[in-house]
């Protein structure tokens, strides 16, 4: 991964970070917002290491070709996959991020 993409790819971890700060801001003795602005300031610098895991593992079993084609052509339609995705992605950032990092770890000291 390089740091275009991470830097590129924050953006929806700051999106969700900022949602989240925003609902906690609204009324701070809220414990279930402040959990999950809590949760979200862990996972908005692991969100682009989640998707690009996600984009890794999906590619293992797949190829491009079949993520352009059928279900996934680029119509409006597809707007509501890539709001699925994102979120699925910033939720489960922190196993999925750090699992990535792992997996970078590991092909590092093995190549």
């Amino acid at each position: 991964m390089t740091a275009k993409y991470y830097f590129k790819n924050i953006f929806w971890g700051m999106f969700f970070l900022s949602g989240f700060a925003w609902a906690w801001s609204q009324d701070m003795q809220d414990r279930v917002s402040q959990y999950f602005f809590v949760l979200s300031l862990f996972s908005c610098p692991l969100y682009p290491l989640a998707k690009k895991g996600v984009e890794t593992l999906a590619l293992r079993f797949t190829t491009r070709a079949f993520w352009q084609r059928g279900y996934f052509k680029e119509t409006p339609g597809k707007n509501g996959l890539y709001a699925l995705y994102y979120g699925a992605c910033f939720l489960f950032a922190v196993p999925l991020g750090l699992a990535y990092l792992l997996y970078l770890l590991l092909m590092k000291k093995a190549g």
